[in-house]
């Protein structure tokens, strides 16, 4: 192990600490230089970058300020007005333990070759094959429960609703959308209810969604349990906070 023309050249390199972590930074290390981190834990360096959990990279373009950090098994997308912060979590990716992949779009979830756009999405009956002459499923709107508001102020939809959506033939899934305010923001309080056992999941949902009003590192989720209709939020943990995001999950 030394040093060489300013860097370290190891075999072996431990950190270790509640509060420690790597900070890489672009140029001398001040703020708004922060390009990588590594952490347990969110938080502020030396230099004033908020910094997220986990394996993090940073870049800015526009006056808006970006970050990716992947934790756990989950890619999240952050966004601020500044290098200090605070960071608002938006899209994200995350798989489970089956080897499932879910994407966590907030009105967007584009492709090489197209895009599903909030309002744009077609879908056809649970039960029904994909091809020429499927019949449209029409959107669902949700009634919203616990003091939890539609968000008129802004986004193509506002309140919660809901539209099967299989993937593949056999294979039904739904798409879930949601631009909410917050009522009461206890764990487990549900906010809507999709109606329809036909609509239950066969496993367990748990999905992140974008959140304004949260502390950095904050990440809510929305919670459908096995079997069951009714939605959930877990992790809302400030008063008027504003719930967007595009849940896709399987069925079966």
């Amino acid at each position: 192990m030394g040093w060489s023309s300013q860097a370290v050249i190891a075999r072996l390199v431990i950190v270790e600490g509640t509060d420690d972590g790597v900070f890489i930074y672009g140029g001398p290390a001040a703020l708004g230089n922060l390009i990588s981190s590594d952490t347990a834990v969110a938080g502020t360096d030396a230099y004033g970058n908020a910094f997220v959990a986990g394996q993090t990279t940073y870049t800015s373009s526009g006056g808006i300020f970006y970050a990716c950090s992947v934790q756990a098994a989950a890619v999240t997308f952050w966004t601020a007005a500044a290098a200090g912060g605070p960071w608002t979590s938006g899209a994200s990716l995350h798989g489970d333990s089956a080897g499932d992949m879910y994407v966590n779009a907030v009105t967007t979830l584009g492709f090489m070759a197209g895009q599903i756009t909030a309002g744009l999405v077609s879908t056809v009956p649970l039960g029904s094959s994909i091809g020429p002459g499927a019949t449209p499923e029409t959107w669902t709107n949700l009634n919203l429960q616990h003091g939890w508001t539609k968000n008129a102020s802004s986004g193509l939809v506002t309140g919660a609703r809901m539209a099967a959506l299989p993937f593949g033939v056999g294979s039904n899934w739904v798409a879930l959308e949601l631009n909410i305010v917050a009522g009461t923001i206890a764990n487990g309080t549900v906010v809507t209810d999709l109606g329809s056992p036909n609509y239950a999941p066969a496993q367990t949902v748990s999905q992140p969604v974008a959140s304004s009003n949260q502390a950095t590192g904050q990440s809510p989720h929305i919670v459908i349990a096995a079997g069951a209709t009714a939605v959930a939020i877990e992790g809302a943990a400030n008063a008027g906070v504003i719930i967007t995001g595009t849940i896709i999950f399987p069925l079966d």
